[in-house]
């Protein structure tokens, strides 16, 4: 038995079409005005296959690239084009946001390597070393600082009584925070996950929630920004389109910054121009702000500046509390 198979319009039929063959509307041009899809024929042809590749890749809905060469020019424009109804020429705020996120987190876990996220065997200075509380062994004491060669011999035998003490402890053990009470099970729980791999799991989840985290400090630092821009009063959301932009201009460059370190380390004898390209990006991003908020706000240097230096500091404050945040939720769940 023989399944039928539909009636295909031919590649000739296809190229003088006068009605688009999705939704059937009467086309005017190449594109259709109803539903957006282009007159030429499906993949029946090797050319119209190779047409969509390099629309995909030079286009991206027509506007990515030239959106991102905006984007990282020119500090401010785009918030301001997007608020001037000048929309079609760019990708929209969050769907520029979510692309250059998306990337630069793909990116980094690719080339992170969590097997250095955290080491218990470390042979550096034993008086350096922090000692944790442990139960079902026996306590280890700290090393003597005692100067010479006799102090450097009884720093490697108290390093070597920790590292064998570990041995005898599952995890983490009872751990005690500024006294004798014992954590709580989830924490304990989450530190032995931590010491039995190395923290490799509590790596990959942070960088795995790092985007949902983000996804939450943005409409935070929007907020944040309100009290700066009361007079003359801005709207919330145009304070969300510009903290949208400008971290989408963060992840681009960064992720610029971590594929100029990666060909560092493949490729000999360019170490002087990866410095240089990386030294001048990173001014680039601490100067972005100041520019962008200069460009979209339109007010003066020094009231721009005395804005941007607090809004600055709060940015960073904000932003360890999330990564801590970030961090014990990650040790929870790893």
């Amino acid at each position: 038995m023989t399944a039928s198979m539909p009636n295909l319009p031919s590649a000739h039929a296809a190229a003088h079409a006068t009605v688009c063959g999705n939704c059937g509307a009467k086309l005017a041009g190449p594109y259709c005005s109803q539903c957006g899809q282009h007159a030429h024929e499906s993949t029946r042809g090797i050319g119209a296959l190779l047409h969509d590749a390099w629309h995909v890749i030079t286009h991206v809905d027509g506007r990515f690239w030239a959106t991102i060469g905006a984007l990282f020019l020119k500090p401010g424009v785009l918030t301001v084009e997007y608020f001037s109804n000048h929309r079609a020429r760019f990708v929209q705020p969050f769907r520029l946001y979510l692309v250059c996120s998306i990337v630069f987190f793909g990116l980094t876990s690719l080339v992170a390597k969590p097997e250095n996220a955290i080491n218990f065997d470390d042979d550096a200075a034993p008086e350096a070393t922090i000692s944790v509380t442990t139960s079902g062994a026996g306590k280890p004491a700290p090393a003597p600082a005692t100067p010479g060669a006799a102090g450097a011999a009884a720093g490697k035998q108290a390093a070597q009584a920790q590292r064998e003490a570990r041995k005898d402890v599952e995890g983490c053990g009872e751990i005690s925070f500024f006294g004798d009470d014992d954590a709580p099970p989830a924490i304990k729980a989450a530190c032995d996950r931590a010491v039995k791999d190395h923290g490799k799991s509590l790596f990959k989840a942070f960088i795995a929630n790092a985007p949902k985290m983000m996804f939450i400090f943005l409409p935070l630092l929007a907020l944040m920004m309100l009290p700066a821009y009361w007079r003359p009063r801005r709207l919330y959301v145009e304070h969300v389109v510009f903290a949208l932009h400008t971290h989408a201009f963060v992840f681009v460059a960064i992720t610029g910054l971590v594929i100029i370190n990666t060909l560092d380390d493949y490729i000999p004898g360019i170490g002087v121009a990866t410095g240089i390209a990386t030294a001048l990006t990173v001014l680039w991003i601490l100067f972005y702000p100041y520019r962008a908020m200069r460009v979209f706000y339109r007010q003066g240097r020094l009231w721009t500046l005395t804005k941007f230096s607090v809004l600055a500091m709060l940015y960073i404050v904000l932003l360890l509390f999330a990564m801590l945040g970030n961090a014990i939720f990650s040790a929870l769940v790893a």
